[in-house]
């Protein structure tokens, strides 16, 4: 299904597609146009015809039907793999890699080096997740203080002397 979304033109006006169709042939439009025949897009590896949306993806030497089902293929066997034995992680080796990026990707990485750049630093979603798990246990433990004793009563409780009330005023 073809869209006429607008596109941008180079003096600053918003011109739909069909336009830049007839009047620009060379400039981007249609994604189906992009797309050459299959005879100038064939796989290096096994020459057959790249699918389109492999080529849209930007897959220009490899991404035909037996690649596809290749990697399909080897998802499967990693899959087993990591369920059959330990596969350690590449710095830790006392600890197992992640299986959906062993998997996926077939990154040996733990949990702690998935979150974490290569200068040790954490990733932006990991002190996102940090931070939320921190609030969430800040609030937990704010709704257990509630009932208990804190200031001045939690004193007089541990050492058994009744605090003065002037004492009391200054208590923020």
């Amino acid at each position: 299904m073809l869209l006429p979304y607008p596109r941008f033109h180079q003096s600053g006006q918003w011109l739909p597609i069909r336009w830049l169709e007839v009047v620009c042939p060379e400039k981007e439009r249609y994604r189906r146009t992009l797309v050459p025949s299959p005879e100038d897009r064939l796989c290096v590896k096994h020459g057959k015809p790249i699918q389109p949306s492999n080529w849209w993806r930007g897959c220009r030497k490899s991404g035909c039907c037996r690649c596809v089902a290749y990697k399909k293929k080897t998802r499967k066997l990693r899959a087993k793999k990591w369920e059959s034995c330990f596969i350690p992680c590449i710095k830790h080796a006392d600890r197992r890699c992640n299986r959906s990026a062993y998997v996926c990707n077939a990154a040996r990485k733990c949990a702690s080096c998935r979150d974490r750049l290569k200068d040790g630093t954490l990733r932006g979603r990991a002190i996102r997740a940090k931070n939320k798990w921190n609030y969430k246990q800040s609030m937990k433990l704010r709704g257990r203080l509630a009932g208990r004793l804190r200031g001045w009563a939690l004193f007089e409780r541990l050492t058994g002397f009744k605090i003065p009330d002037e004492w009391r005023k200054y208590d923020v």
